[in-house]
């Protein structure tokens, strides 16, 4: 199995007031990985991932470390997994590879390492992510099923679950 890799541009706009990149832009990058993803699944004559439609119904995202900006882009790695009859999810890690970091500019110490952010082989992992997508027919405005080629298409992408840190949380309790 493999994992799908985009290289995100970062652009200056992307900063908030504390030199980082903003956390709802993280949604917007995880958003053109997994389009990038789709586009390589597409098939040869041109035809897209889905024929019909797919809707975003769910996102969750664990932040590990705060992404500075620089001119270097960040690595969006892509991947699926729970294929089901009418969703599937969809998994990321926004991460710099172990491979691209420059021992010559170490990483701030300052920032404290959640040791959730280190991926595999020496990776700094900013974010891990995952959204639940449906196949959707605006013709008839519902769900629908996944048809077998669309299915063969996600395969190569399948790949274990991405591991965010879920908590349990009790029930609200009514007033």
């Amino acid at each position: 199995m493999a994992r799908y890799r985009y290289l995100c541009p970062l652009r200056w706009g992307d900063m908030d007031a504390y030199g980082h990149v903003n956390n709802v832009l993280f949604l917007r990058y995880l958003e053109q990985a997994r389009i990038g993803m789709f586009h390589a699944a597409a098939p040869d004559d041109g035809g897209g991932l889905v024929d019909t439609g797919i809707l975003v119904a769910r996102h969750e995202i664990d932040y590990l470390r705060p992404l500075r900006y620089r001119q270097l882009p960040v690595a969006i790695d892509v991947w699926v997994t729970d294929i089901a009859a009418a969703s599937f999810e969809v998994c990321y890690e926004v991460l710099d590879p172990a491979e691209v970091l420059d021992p010559a500019e170490p990483l701030d110490p300052a920032e404290p390492l959640d040791p959730a952010a280190a991926g595999a082989a020496g990776d700094i992992v900013y974010a891990r992510a995952e959204s639940t997508m449906v196949v959707y027919d605006f013709s008839r405005n519902a769900p629908r099923r996944l048809n077998p080629d669309e299915q063969a298409r996600l395969r190569p992408w399948e790949e274990a679950p991405v591991a965010l840190k879920r908590r349990d949380r009790p029930a609200p309790r009514g007033r």
